[in-house]
């Protein structure tokens, strides 16, 4: 975890990828892999950087985003000569994130990876322990700022508040509206979370620009109900309806209730990968988001950075750094290129676009030139389906 002062020695480069799981379409020639090899980074005493173990919180492996979260940190840490550790969350109550951190701790993690928990009691606990760690801007309250600003082990702030959640509902909404949808209804998260809030803004806002008429709505936690509920009432009324869950409950409510031919529906958070490739062959689905998963590789990133003494990324003030955004999928083919590209063996970011980002494999960039990168990386132009195919292709040798 110490500061390594020094200097490198790069050598070899990727040689491929190594295929795992099975959350992404049936193989081809094009889609094997061989092993990914780090360069090897050594300090002045000839030490070579890496070596540390990271944690990681979230739900089961069994969940789709999770799985992808799982194979783009389990990709990095070979990159890098790390190690990840998972714990699996089965409740998120404040005492559920506590022993999630404390079992990390406990279990060696030198660093930890977080989603959500805005406790100070946890930071506080982490800055004692001698953790770093990294979160997410929903994490990063009045509150928290009081323990963590100015602390050596907070590694900066993924930054969600820019509009990503806004853009995650706007989007998906209008995909409906360009699929003729007028009249709608959406399930979502109880109030009085910025993120669910946030969803249901863009939803909203885009229902009011392209002149959809949002019937009723329901806000919660128990969603099977909520959409079964809304069917029952309003099922006839309605041509379209966007969930903000995760699953496929209200794909199961839609077909129980026999809407199956007459609601288009478009889920922010899709199911698993072969059911949301299923669903949009059936037509069960018509607009997912997606590559919610790559943002996780830049958490990793400013981890590794503080841990190994590298120059850490948007480190002034308040340290929020840029977060690669999504996109949205309406068909079956650019979700098959999306699972493949972006949730395959390569997490849509190329080794040598990952490695950029730290100071000890690129010594010949300055700190600002790595964050422009970042800002290219979350840029519209550069993060798109077809940027994204066209690059990893190439990596991958299939150009």
């Amino acid at each position: 975890m110490k500061r390594l002062l020094a200097m490198l020695l790069s050598v070899a480069m990727v040689l491929g990828l190594c295929a795992c799981g099975s959350a992404q379409p049936k193989e081809t020639e094009a889609t094997q892999a061989a092993t990914v090899s780090a360069p090897v980074v050594q300090d002045d005493s000839g030490n070579s950087i890496g070596g540390y173990k990271i944690g990681f919180f979230y739900l089961p492996e069994s969940d789709g985003l999770s799985a992808q979260y799982h194979r783009a940190l389990d990709f990095c840490a070979e990159l890098t000569n790390c190690e990840m550790e998972y714990y699996d969350m089965m409740n998120w109550s404040a005492e559920d994130l506590s022993t999630a951190v404390e079992t990390l701790i406990a279990n060696g993690c030198q660093g930890i990876i977080m989603i959500t928990g805005n406790s100070p009691a946890l930071f506080q606990y982490m800055n004692e322990k001698g953790v770093y760690y990294t979160g997410m801007t929903r994490s990063y309250t009045d509150e928290v700022a009081l323990v963590v600003d100015g602390s050596e082990y907070n590694c900066g702030w993924l930054d969600e508040n820019s509009g990503m959640n806004v853009d995650m509902g706007y989007g998906v909404t209008a995909a409906l509206a360009e699929k003729g949808c007028k009249n709608i209804a959406y399930v979502a998260g109880a109030p009085g979370n910025q993120m669910r809030d946030d969803r249901v803004l863009g939803i909203e806002k885009a229902a009011e620009e392209f002149g959809m008429n949002i019937v009723t709505s329901y806000r919660g936690s128990d969603f099977a109900s909520g959409a079964a509920d809304i069917l029952a009432t309003h099922g006839a009324e309605l041509d379209g309806m966007v969930g903000s869950i995760n699953g496929d409950v209200c794909i199961a409510a839609i077909n129980s209730a026999g809407y199956a031919d007459t609601i288009k529906y478009a889920q922010i958070d899709a199911p698993s990968a072969e059911e949301t490739e299923s669903y949009f062959r059936t037509g069960h689905i018509d607009a997912v988001t997606a590559g919610n998963n790559v943002f996780i590789v830049q958490s990793y990133m400013q981890l590794f950075n503080a841990l190994s003494g590298a120059d850490r990324l948007f480190n002034e003030g308040n340290r929020v750094y840029p977060m690669i955004p999504n996109f949205i999928v309406s068909d079956e083919e650019g979700w098959q290129s999306t699972v493949k590209y972006t949730a395959g063996d390569v997490p849509a970011l190329t080794p040598d676009e990952i490695l950029a980002l730290n100071s000890l494999y690129t010594p010949d960039t300055t700190v600002e030139q790595k964050e422009a990168l970042v800002e290219k990386y979350c840029s519209s132009e550069y993060w798109n389906l077809d940027s994204i195919v066209a690059r990893v292709k190439d990596y991958l040798g299939e150009n």
